[in-house]
């Protein structure tokens, strides 16, 4: 039996798949989440992994004599991974 109109069962077979890793920073976890939600609406990336997140604070660096560290502002960094597809149709 045909797919139902609008399934994409019917076109999978045609559609070709390649990886993509994305790294970046942000300021919390919580941005991390919406960077995920933001890829999940794009229809070209599928199964959308978070592989690796670490959250990171700075050292405090003396800047021109002062004695006192001035710690710099905690960030996360991830790295997420994904499958493109594109509906190559030869």
């Amino acid at each position: 039996t045909p797919a139902p109109p609008g399934s994409g069962a019917g076109a999978a077979a045609a559609d070709t798949a390649s990886g993509v890793t994305i790294e970046g920073a942000t300021w919390s976890h919580d941005r991390v989440a919406v960077v995920l939600a933001r890829l999940a609406a794009i229809p070209a990336l599928e199964n959308i992994r978070l592989t690796g997140t670490s959250r990171v604070e700075p050292q405090g660096e003396t800047a021109g004599g002062d004695d006192d560290p001035q710690p710099g502002k905690p960030f996360v960094t991830f790295i997420l991974s994904a499958d493109v597809t594109t509906g190559d149709e030869s």
